[in-house]
Parts: structure tokens; C-alpha cells; sequence
């Protein structure tokens, strides 16, 4: 076939995609395929499993050649989309922001910079809701600021996150503190707003284990109570409170280092003293305190970090569902098209239009958040499989929105679906999960190597069903829609 044609050569899959697509909407030589009662049998064999009895399921595929459905049921009901709302986010940031968009981090001063590297003053951090600073992106804005040749400062450390408003969490949401899959958002963020514990065994039993912070904030207090056990199986817990970070647990003598992870319950004052850790090693003294403020208008701008384009950090955010990118991202998309500071209700308003401008908006459909942690998200089969063909018919966006997505059986959150089946390596897609709801959605192929977009939504399965059998079903369905 002509994709595998493209595979030994060694040609990206995407760019592959695109090609196929393309031609065969060009010549026309493949037709949409007609009911098929094998493939309506098998399906609705699979909506009678005890999995899903009494649920609600909606379906469509439709053919990206053609533009013909293949199989729809419920597709314009709007059901609660849980992370699959991260295929909207995604597709309204790659269309209104620009693949090459790149987030910035500003360091401003306030006082003069004497020749010996004196800030006679304060030094500034702006955040403008970059979600991608890291530890190794830390490291390299501090590495800048040394570069700068900054040496001393007299005056305070300064972290100013007035991009954003200063709402942590959605009412929505259901909850107000930190969770490990909701961190609070801040247009000042840092490591995804999480500590994260490495743990490694002493030398002998019943020796304290080895514990480190990464990132090192002498804000976060650590309690190591994990020890090193003879023979055990490792186990360990992490928490943070009051920014104290507690470790307990066990490691056994010889055993692989572990790690906890820990969301920080305050994003801007974590982010300031983790970044006053990265001077102080690359020769940066702060003499003052940290704190939180505004950029005064006299202040002089140093410098702007500029992050990775946005392509790479929509990659990560669809393969790896992270909740606050998701909203980060669709807080910028607002702020393009309203103007700062971000807030979720310019958020929305700038999503919602994108889905109108381009006719991908029907009656029902509600977007609520960035992240689909909202129940009051709303989208249907139609609304996604729609957003998905017209992405298929951006040729400046399409390669990089099916990159982003998660491949069947190899990575992100599709690393152990479709493993051993016929599908295996050929969906790619945004998964979708909140208590009550599976769904997926994406592209896929069928053996004759002809592209689909695909939703496959459940809400309310029956509460005995586990959520790895609403999946298995879900994947049966792409499977019977393929064949």
C-alpha cells in the first residue's frame, strides 16, 4: 500500500497523512464506504455489553477523503467530553496563536546596573503564562540573567503574574486546593506547579533513605521518613502542606531510586524561590526578600525568555493530557483576541469563536475550560469529528495538530490501549476520562490505509463497570468501524 510506501522510506507519518488525503480527495478514486450490516451488527453487539447497558453513547467517523460519514449514532446529542475538550483547546491555540507562537518570560530592573553587575534596585520576573518552564528552562533563564551580567542585587526578588487574573481554580472544577491533576494556574508557573521527591536507599537497612527536592526552593521544607528496608517491596507516599513537603514510606538496600510527585499549593511564590536558587549557583546574589508585585512603568527591561514554539508544547499537552498547560494555553488564545489580563470568561468567549467562525459550532455545544476538568463542557461527536476533518483541511496547521496526538499502543495516554490489535500504531487521538465519562477521539485507519476522524463519547456507564471495560469497548467499536 501506498502508507507503507512512505513508512520504509522512513517519511513522518504525519506528512504521510497528508499526502494520502490529499490525493484521494483530489482523484475521488475512493468512495465513502456504504452501511455495512456486518459492521452495524458487531457494534451493536458491543452497546449491549453489561460495560455499557443503559449509557449513553455517542459515534460518528467520517471519512477524511471524502467527507462521507461512515457510522453515526447520537452524533449531535452534546455529552460531557472530559479531556477529549483538549482536541477544541488545541485546535483553536494551533489556528489562532500559530504553530510558531512562542510564550515569553520578561526580567526587568528597577535601579541602575553599575560595571561590576550591581542592580541598585529590584529585579523583576513577568510571567506571560508560559506552562513549559522546567527545571532545565529555570536553569537557562537564570543562566541568561548571569549572561546579562547581573551579580548582585540589593534589592528584592520580584515575581509578577498580572497577565493572568488571580484565579487558581475553576468553580466548575468542584474543588479549590491542589490536586495531582489540577494544579493552581498563575501566569508565573514552574515544573507544572509540583516538587518532585527523588528517593534513594542507604547503604544498610534501616538507615534513612537518601531524599532530595527537585526543584531545590528554600521555601519547601522537606521531612524525609522514608527508611531503608532488607528485603521489602518499595512503597512511597509524598504530601505537601503548608509547604512542607513529607516523604514517607520504604526503599529496600540495592533497590531503584523512586520519585513523589507534589503540587505546590502557591505557584508565585514557589516559582520566585526556585528561580533565586538558580542564581545563586550561576553567582547571582539577591540580598532581599521575595516577594510578589508589579513591573513599575520606569523599570528597565533586561531580557525575555522565550519559550519552546507552540506546536512542541501542544505535543505535550494532547499526548500527555496536562490539565494546566490546557488552560494556560487556552487563557492566551483569550488574551489574543481580548486583550489581558487573561481570565477564563475571555478564555471561552475566544474558543466559542473560533468554533462559529469556522462552522463548527451547533446547539448545545458549551465550552467551559481549556482542560475538560469542567462538567459543564459540553460536545458532541459531531462537534469534535468536525473539528478534527477541518484541522485534516489546514495543510499550514495539519501535520503539526496529528503529531501532537498520542499513537495506539506507543505513547501518552494511548501506551496501553489498542496493544496486539489490528489498530495498534494506527490511531492517533485525545483520550478523555472524569468520573462517569470515558471518551476518545482522533484519527485512524482502516486496512485498506484509507483516514478517518473518529468520537467515541459514553457518559453514565453503569457505576459496576470499571473504567478499563468502558475503554476496552470503546476500542472495540474504532476496531469494528475499521474493518
Amino acid at each position: 500500500m501506498v502508507l507503507g510506501h512512505f513508512r520504509r522510506h522512513g517519511i513522518r507519518l504525519a506528512a504521510a497523512v497528508a499526502v494520502i488525503a490529499g490525493l484521494m480527495a483530489l482523484s475521488g478514486s475512493v468512495s465513502a464506504q456504504e452501511a455495512s450490516p456486518g459492521r452495524d451488527g458487531k457494534i451493536k453487539s458491543i452497546l449491549a455489553n453489561p460495560s455499557l447497558r443503559g449509557a449513553q453513547v455517542g459515534i460518528l467517523a467520517k471519512s477524511l477523503a471524502t467527507g462521507r460519514v461512515l457510522y453515526q449514532r447520537n452524533a449531535q446529542v452534546p455529552l460531557i467530553p472530559a479531556s477529549t475538550n483538549k482536541v477544541v483547546t488545541s485546535a483553536a491555540a494551533l489556528s489562532v496563536l500559530g504553530p510558531k507562537f512562542r510564550f515569553r518570560t520578561e526580567i526587568y530592573t528597577d535601579g541602575p546596573v553599575s560595571a561590576d553587575g550591581t542592580v541598585t534596585g529590584n529585579l523583576y520576573i513577568k510571567g506571560y503564562g508560559d506552562p513549559s518552564i522546567t527545571v532545565e528552562e529555570a536553569w537557562l533563564i537564570a543562566h541568561e540573567i548571569h549572561g546579562h551580567g547581573i551579580r548582585r542585587v540589593t534589592g528584592d526578588l520580584i515575581g509578577d503574574e498580572s497577565y493572568f487574573d488571580d484565579v487558581r481554580f475553576y468553580d466548575a472544577w468542584g474543588f479549590d486546593q491542589p490536586r495531582s491533576y489540577a494544579t493552581p494556574l498563575g501566569a508565573l508557573s514552574f515544573n507544572w506547579n509540583t516538587v518532585q521527591a527523588y528517593v534513594a536507599p542507604a547503604a544498610q537497612a534501616n538507615q534513612p533513605a537518601h531524599v532530595t527536592l527537585n526543584p531545590e526552593a528554600d521555601l519547601i521544607t522537606l521531612v524525609n521518613k522514608v527508611k531503608t528496608c532488607g528485603k521489602c517491596s518499595a512503597r512511597i507516599s509524598g504530601g505537601l502542606s503548608n509547604n512542607t513537603f513529607v516523604v514517607r514510606g520504604r526503599i529496600p538496600v540495592g533497590g531503584d531510586s523512586r520519585t513523589a510527585f507534589a503540587p505546590v499549593e502557591e505557584p508565585l511564590p514557589f516559582a520566585v524561590s526556585a528561580l533565586r536558587k538558580f542564581l545563586e549557583k550561576e553567582g547571582v546574589e539577591i540580598a532581599g526578600a521575595d516577594r510578589a508585585g508589579i513591573v513599575p512603568p520606569e523599570a528597565s527591561r533586561l531580557m525575555s525568555h522565550k519559550s519552546r514554539e507552540l506546536s512542541q508544547i501542544l505535543r505535550y499537552l494532547m499526548r500527555f493530557s496536562n490539565n494546566l498547560t490546557a488552560e494556560c494555553v487556552q487563557r492566551t488564545v483569550g488574551v489574543q483576541k481580548f486583550g489581558a489580563p487573561a481570565t477564563r470568561e475571555k478564555a471561552v468567549e475566544a474558543v466559542t469563536s473560533f468554533l462559529k467562525t469556522n462552522g463548527l459550532y451547533h446547539d448545545g455545544i458549551v465550552v467551559d475550560d481549556g482542560s475538560g476538568l469542567s462538567r459543564n463542557n459540553r460536545q458532541s461527536p459531531e462537534s469534535l469529528v468536525g473539528i478534527l476533518y477541518h484541522m485534516s483541511r489546514q495543510p499550514e496547521l495539519f501535520a503539526e495538530y496529528l503529531e501532537m496526538m498520542a499513537i495506539g499502543g506507543v505513547d501518552g495516554t494511548l501506551a496501553n490501549r489498542f496493544n496486539n490489535s489490528a489498530l495498534e500504531h494506527r490511531v492517533r487521538g485525545k483520550t478523555g476520562y472524569l468520573w462517569g465519562v470515558v471518551t476518545l477521539a482522533g484519527y485512524t485507519w482502516n486496512s485498506a490505509g484509507e483516514p478517518y476522524a473518529f468520537a467515541v463519547m459514553v457518559n453514565d456507564p453503569p457505576k459496576n463497570a470499571s473504567v478499563r471495560s468502558v475503554q476496552q469497548r470503546i476500542e472495540e467499536i474504532v476496531l469494528a468501524l475499521m474493518e
